[in-house]
């Protein structure tokens, strides 16, 4: 029974892990694809996408 606990436990962390990394990842490019886009778009017009992207 602790053996499977162990294993619930390391999966759980490695998830968490992984979960992490990945929004870490996401922020990273919507940090750099903002950086692209204001060069072309008005910065209230990324704005409102983003804002509407987040509640869909």
């Amino acid at each position: 029974m602790a053996d499977v606990a162990i294993l619930e436990s390391r999966e759980r962390v490695l998830a968490a892990i992984l979960l992490t990394g990945g929004a870490y990842f996401l922020f990273s490019a919507q940090d750099a694809a903002i950086k692209l886009l204001v060069a072309g778009v008005s910065v209230w017009q990324i704005m409102f996408f983003r804002s509407i992207t987040i509640l869909a």
